[in-house]
This record gives structure tokens, sequence and C-alpha cells, in this order.
């Protein structure tokens, strides 16, 4: 684009040229031609021009256009005029070319720094015509020729004349056009003029990089082995420095590890004296607070009589028994509560036991099964049949069933000829003997549910009250149930009291060791609820060893009966067993709930009272429950709802976005800092290598 806007400038200017030389042609031949007639002297024109543009081009001293609504034109400037003076200076005249280049550089800068205003003498242009024909207005016959030249040369001026205007308004428009391409050359060449400026800094950047490129080649040419092994040797000094380093890390590594631990156990024997010191204030507090309430209980009776005076008008009494009326509304709350939640409990507890006693009832049926499946068990010696009815004895039955156990036993006990010798006997006693097992095990039934009933008693008695009730108060009703559970006499006409021990290792130690004690004390013998047969199972052995091979069997079965028995007891021991510890969890459960409503004292409470006095610890648990209260139940309403749980989150994944982005930065501008700092180095090699390089070109 650039390169056809200067061809076409170059083709106006070129045509533009070519009229004036032609204009010039003419005018010199005008002159030529007019010399002879000659002008008058006084044919000039003086004009005073103002400030502002003059409105009129010149080619040379010629005026060859005068703009319209201009000042030239007003002061009554033509196309043909001669610029004679400029104010009072004469205007140089000219012959060749080059006087030609001068005279309009001379002109052009007389204009321009003219004072304003300044007054332009004109020459004017005349039609010769018409004068020539006033002063000879009868030519002279030899003159006739001269008159004929004179008129073909006026025509011929008239005619260059229009050529001349045409030739001027060519001439302006061609500038015009030139002014306008002339700007956009202009434009484009500013707008060319940045990307110039980037590729000439490109190619300089290009070049730098040649001769840094040529520098970097010569200098590592340069480079000799001796410095090689030099720079090898500085980097194994700085490797073997490294590793120094890093023993000596190591080591301080270790010692800060062994610093650690030591006070890592420091701090555990310090947790475990806080631990003895927590469970020294808590036994503290509950001795208080048993102190307490019988106090309580004393004050009590007192509030009807205080209810008798209020009648005096006392009303410091109205608002203390509204208060204590508003206290016992909360408790009572708080009671119902409670019971509700025991309430819940005990069904889950009659539930399980429910599941028990169905488990209990499959296992007996396996049992009878397995009784009936074993009619050789008869044929065993009378007094391994004792000792198997005698097994009965252990569990509370009709008496019925322990009368004719006592029958068996006892004929039993009397000696007798084998089994082979009296056989009628010996059917009509496994008769016997099988209604008897059948008994039995009904009784073994019955006994089961009974233990599972009286279980499920015990623990519904002791869940109601037992999260009201102080560790005194608790030990107390469990003694008195253990008392009232004296006197179980068996069927089996003994006068002594057994009975079955259920949970006993899940209480108050030192309840257990003194009632343990005492009835030791009264010769009552005691019996665990599953008592261990491997005494009885080796006696057993020990006695089969002179028996005949036939019942080997049969022992073997009554083994797995025994053992299918007492799986059966012991799971009876774990369910008495596991709903004392369900008890258990559940008062740990209320503990809880006591301390995330607030209702248990901070621990501090009395350090901070001894340290500070008793007013500023009491203000300081009020802010703490204040504060604590206030963030739980902001905790609470913020789990509750959706859209503040997704606020929630969504600000956590803007913080860890931020966070990753700062961490990027960070490492990216780490990563830069190595790289320059690499260049740097690499710059200084190159500055040291340069000087040796030309040492050595030198020499």
């Amino acid at each position: 684009m650039e390169t056809w806007l200067k061809s076409k400038a170059d083709q106006l200017a070129q045509a533009a040229q070519d009229h004036v030389s032609a204009v010039q042609q003419s005018a010199s031949k005008l002159a030529v031609a007019f010399d002879p007639v000659g002008a008058p002297p006084d044919d000039v024109k003086d004009v005073e021009f103002r400030d502002g543009p003059l409105g009129f081009t010149l080619e040379g001293s010629l005026v060859v256009s005068v703009q319209p609504s201009s000042q030239a034109e007003r002061l009554g400037v033509e196309i043909g005029d001669r610029l004679v003076k400029i104010d009072g200076y004469e205007v140089p005249r000219y012959e060749t070319d080059f006087e030609e280049q001068r005279a309009r550089k001379v002109i052009s800068k007389w204009l321009k720094e003219m004072p304003r205003p300044a007054i332009l003498t004109f020459e004017l242009q005349q039609d010769l015509g018409e004068e020539v024909a006033k002063e000879t207005p009868q030519p002279r016959s030899e003159e006739a020729p001269k008159a004929g030249a004179v008129q073909v040369l006026q025509a011929e001026l008239q005619r260059t004349q229009e050529e001349r205007k045409k030739l001027a308004a060519e001439l302006k428009d061609s500038q015009e056009a030139c002014g306008q391409l002339s700007a956009q050359v202009e434009s484009l060449k500013k707008e060319s003029v940045p990307n110039l400026r980037r590729l000439s800094e490109m190619e300089e950047q290009l070049q730098t990089l040649r001769t840094q490129n040529k520098e970097l080649v010569s200098a590592v040419n340069a480079t000799s082995t001796s410095r090689a092994d030099e720079e090898l040797l500085k980097l194994r000094q700085a490797l073997a420095a490294t590793q120094e380093a890093s023993q000596a890390a190591v080591q301080a590594a270790q010692t800060k590890t062994e610093a650690a631990e030591d006070k890592y156990s420091e701090q555990q024997q310090e947790v475990q004296a806080l631990m003895l010191q927590v469970a020294d204030l808590t036994e503290q507090a509950e001795n208080r607070r048993l102190q307490i309430e019988p106090m309580e209980k004393e004050s009590a009776p007192s509030v009807p009589e205080l209810q008798g005076q209020a009648w005096s008008g006392q009303s410091v009494f109205f608002c203390f028994q509204a208060a204590h009326e508003a206290e016992l509304d909360l408790f009572r709350e708080e009671q119902a509560m409670r019971k509700e939640q025991h309430q819940q409990e005990l069904q889950e507890l009659q539930r399980r036991l429910g599941d028990q006693q169905i488990k209990a009832d499959r296992e007996l049926q396996d049992v009878q099964l397995q009784l009936q499946k074993c009619p050789k068990r008869l044929c065993r010696k009378p007094k391994q049949r004792a000792e198997d009815f005698a097994l009965c004895r252990l569990q509370p039955g009709p008496p019925q069933v322990n009368a004719e156990a006592a029958a068996v036993e006892a004929t039993a006990a009397r000696p007798g000829p084998r089994v082979g010798r009296r056989a009628p006997q010996l059917m009509d006693a496994s008769r016997n003997a099988l209604l008897l097992v059948a008994r039995t095990i009904a009784a073994l039934r019955e006994a089961a549910a009974d233990a599972t009933s009286d279980v499920h008693l015990d623990l519904v008695s002791m869940l109601v009250p037992w999260a009201i009730l102080g560790p005194a108060q608790r030990d107390a009703q469990v003694q008195e149930r253990w008392n009232n559970a004296r006197g179980l006499d068996f069927a089996n006409g003994t006068a002594k009291h057994e009975y079955i021990l259920i949970g006993l290792g899940s209480g108050s130690t030192s309840l257990r060791e003194a009632w343990q004690r005492s009835q030791l004390d009264a010769g009552v013998k005691l019996k665990p609820f599953a008592p261990s047969l491997e005494p009885a199972l080796l006696a057993e052995r020990d006695g089969e060893e002179d028996a005949d091979p036939s019942p080997v069997g049969d022992s073997l079965q009554v083994l797995e009966l025994r053992k299918r028995i007492n799986l059966l007891e012991t799971r009876l021991v774990g369910v008495g067993t596991r709903e004392l510890w369900e008890l258990e969890q559940f008062l740990l459960r209320q503990h809880s709930q006591d301390v995330g409503t607030g209702s248990v004292r901070p621990s501090w409470e009395l350090r901070l009272a001894a340290l500070a006095g008793p007013h500023v610890a009491a203000v300081a648990v009020a802010l703490h429950r204040w504060s604590l209260s206030g963030l739980r139940g902001f905790t609470e309403r913020l789990l509750k709802s959706e859209a503040w749980l997704w606020v929630f989150y969504a600000h956590l994944l803007v913080l860890y976005t931020i966070s990753a982005s700062c961490s990027v930065q960070t490492t990216a501008d780490a990563g830069r800092g190595a790289v320059e700092t690499l260049n740097a180095q690499l710059a200084a090699m190159a500055g040291s290598s340069t000087p040796a390089a030309t040492h050595l070109r030198g020499s």
C-alpha cells in the first residue's frame, strides 16, 4: 500500500512538473516576443497583507493559483501576476535551473519570515493586443507583418493563459491529492514505526545473542584441562562439606528427637499426676455433694412452715417460693426426660433379653434331642448315674422332680450287682430314668426362664433410680437386694443358703469384698452361676479306668451334654454381665450429657479461685459457660441448616484455593530466583573466561 501511494504521488508530481515546465517555456517565449514592445514602468501594484494565510501559490516568482475567498483574492491578486518585491526587497532573478531553485528557496524564506503587515509588489499582466492597437492605430505598411505576428502571439498568449489556468486547477487538485496521500503515508509511517523499532530491537538482540554465543564458544574452547581439574576439585570439596553438614544435621535431629522423647515422657508423667489430681478433686466434690444432700433433706420440712408464715406479707418469701417452684419444674422436666430415656433403654433390654430367651430355648431343644439320641446312657454304673443326676441340684426345680432325683441318688449309692445280672430291674430303672431325664430337662428350662426373669427384674429395678442416686446409696441398695436374696432353699433337703452370684464383678469392689466376708463368717456356701466341671471330669476319668469298655461312648455323650449345659449357663451369666455393662455405658452417656449442657463445673475453677479469688473465678466461669453455650448453639444450628453447611464448605474451598495459589506463586518465585542465580553464575564464568581467552590470543 505504501509503495503504491509513493508511486502515485511520484506520477502526479511528474505530471505537474511537466505542465509547469511547459508553462514556463510558453512564458519565456512570450517574454522574448514582448521585449521589443516593452512594458510601462508603472504597471505594478503594491498589496498589503495582514496576519493569516496569503492565499496564493507561486511557481518561482509567478502566481499560478489564487485560493477563493482568501486574502489575496480580496486584494486583487490574479493568476499570472509576477512577484517583484517583498516588503521593499527585490526578488532575485534567475536564468538557469540552479538559480531558479535558489530563488524559490529565498522567496519562500522571505515570505515566511516577513513581519506583518507586509507589502508585496506584483507586476500585473496586461492585454498586450489592445495596448498595441491603441498605440499604433494606423500601422505602416512595413510594420504590417509585425502586427500580424503580434496578433498571433496574443492569441497564443491567451491560449497559453487558459492552459495555465487549467494546469493551475489540475495542479491544485493534484496538490490536494498529494497532500492526502502524504498524510496517509505519514500515518502509515507512524503506524509502522513501532513495528520497525521492534524489528530493529529484535535484530539487535539477535546480534547480541550471536556475539554472546561466539564469546561463550571461544571461552569454552580457551578453557584448559587444568581449570577443569580445579573446578572438579572444588566440586568435590563442596560435596564433602555438604556431606559433613548433612551428618551434623542428622546428629542435631537425633538430639532433638531424644529431647522430644524425654519431654514427651515428662509430659506423660505430668498428665498422670493431673489425672490423679482430677480423681482426687472428683472424690472431694462427691463427698461435698453427699454432705450437702442431708442438709437439703433437713431443710425440706421447713418449706411448709415458711408457707404458714407467708400470710404475714413478706414479699421476699413469695419470691423465694416462685424461684423454688421454677427449680422444681425444671427438675420435674429433667426427671421426665430421664424417665423417657430409661424407658427406651428398658425396651431395648427387654428386646435383647427376649432374643437371649429364644436362643436359650433353642439350645435346650437341641439338648433334649441329643438326650433322646443316646438311650445307652442308662447302661452306665449307678455311681456315674448318681453323679449325673447330682448336677440337677445346681438349679432350683419343682419338689417332685427333686424328690425323684434324691431317690435315684439313694438307690445308686447302695452297692448292687452288675447290669447284666439284673436285666428286669434294669429295664424298669431305665424307664424311670428316662422319665426323670425328661422332667429334669423341663425343670432346667423353667429354671433358666426364672433366672432370666429374675435378672431382668433386678436390672429393671436398678435402672430406674440408678442415675439419680449417689455411689453410697447405690451400694446400699445392692446390699439390701443381696440380703433379701438369702434363704433360697433348694429342694435337695439341705438347709444351706446356696444362690447364684450374678454380675457381682461389675459392682463396687469394697462392697463385694465386704459381702463375701460377711457370708463366709455366717457359714454360707457361695456358688457361682456356672461352676467349673474340670475337677468332676477328671474324677470321672479316674473312676472309669477300672470300668468296662462298653460305656465309653456314653461317657463321651454325657461330657458333651455337660459342656452344653455349661455353655447355656455361661450364656445366661453373659446376659447379666452385658446388661450391667450397658448400664455403665448409660451412666457414662448421662455424665457426658451433663458435661455438654454445662451443669458440670470446669476443672480449673478451684485453681483460679485460689489464685485470683472466688469472685474472679465466678465471673470467669460465667463467661466460659456463656461463650461455650453460644459456640455450641451456633454449631448445632450450622449442622441443622443445609444453607449454612454449603456456606461453611464453600468458604473452606475458597481458603484452600487461596492457600494453594499462594503456595504455587511462592514456588514459582523460588524457581525464578534459582534460574536468575544460574544465569548470573554463567555470566560471571563467561566474564572471567573472556580475559583469559584474550590473553591466550595475545600470547
